[in-house]
């Protein structure tokens, strides 16, 4: 049963974006969760606004990104 759960279990980022660091003192900002009824573009610029000071932490964007 082990070997079938193992996938799942995996984490879905390349090792370069898993082992990336967070920066320090950085906390996790809140985000709304998409729901599909609003604008996919605005969702997505306004996650860009709130991460601005992050954008060049390719690591932290994409860690972060599937909480939004």
């Amino acid at each position: 049963m082990s070997w079938a759960l193992n996938p799942i279990a995996k984490s879905p980022f390349t090792c370069s974006i898993e082992g990336g660091k967070l920066p320090r003192r950085f906390t996790q900002l809140t985000f709304t969760m998409y729901n599909g009824r609003i604008d996919l573009v605005e969702h997505v610029s306004y996650f860009n606004l709130r991460m601005a000071v992050y954008s060049k932490n390719k690591a932290l964007m994409f860690k972060v990104f599937p909480s939004c």
